[in-house]
């Protein structure tokens, strides 16, 4: 069984094993700036899932936004932090070209067959000058080179061991746009400039199946924020933004 949500709180605290700043903070904040001076922004969830916690954080602070969603899994209908959300496939977004000011999207480039394509397809909904803000795993973490030679059969029991059975589900993963290298290269094959690119550290979370792992990977993603181990840190979170002299609409 995980250990519960209090438990991982109070060892949180103690280590302090985000070091600085959690990608969560960096990524609220690089999504407020895109919006900024933005009037009746429309924000788009790109693989929306079940909850877009990012945009319900924006919309505590005060942020007023249209927030449009979709995902190819049918769960994503009952997503409350959407304003409208559609069944969809990356590959073929339903939104006009140049409708969209911010695109927002979390834990989807690994499931991507083609990143390139699903990346062509963002970039043609975003606004001149709109952002693309994503997180994504880092395929030179340990943790995920692990999770790229095994099969979806193990991530599921390690994501149960973890999350439990709510969190159990995984779909299938490539890892073909998971470095910093290969994100600023597709990036630049598909017209975006490349805005930031970094990791954080989260690989703990993989440890929650009991406190002695969870303490203890804690205790060890401590020095991973010093280089060269902040190569390796689990998550990355990217910013790619569509030039603002751009009005091609389609590439």
């Amino acid at each position: 069984m995980p250990i519960p949500w209090e438990w991982q709180h109070k060892i949180d605290a103690l280590v302090k094993p985000h070091g600085g700043r959690r990608w969560s903070e960096t990524a609220k904040e690089a999504a407020r700036q895109a919006l900024a001076g933005r009037d009746n922004p429309v924000v788009l969830e790109a693989g929306c899932g079940t909850e877009g916690w990012i945009a319900r954080m924006l919309r505590e602070e005060g942020a007023r936004m249209h927030v449009v969603g979709f995902d190819i899994n049918p769960a994503c209908l009952h997503n409350k932090d959407v304003d409208e959300v559609s069944v969809a496939s990356i590959y073929e977004i339903p939104r006009e070209s140049e409708s969209v000011d911010l695109a927002l999207s979390g834990y989807v480039l690994e499931h991507l067959e083609d990143p390139a394509r699903a990346l062509r397809e963002l970039y043609r909904v975003l606004k001149p000058g709109g952002s693309l803000v994503f997180w994504t795993p880092n395929r030179l973490n340990p943790v995920m080179m692990l999770s790229a030679v095994t099969g979806t059969w193990f991530h599921v029991m390690l994501r149960k061991l973890v999350w439990g059975p709510e969190g159990a589900d995984n779909a299938p993963t490539y890892y073909r746009s998971n470095t910093i290298g290969k994100i600023k290269r597709l990036a630049a094959q598909t017209g975006f400039e490349c805005a930031y690119a970094g990791t954080f550290s989260s690989a703990y979370q993989y440890f929650r199946m009991c406190k002695p792992t969870y303490l203890a990977a804690c205790i060890l993603n401590k020095p991973a924020a010093l280089w060269p181990l902040n190569l390796f840190r689990l998550t990355i979170l990217g910013v790619l933004r569509r030039p603002l002299n751009d009005h091609r609409g389609v590439l």
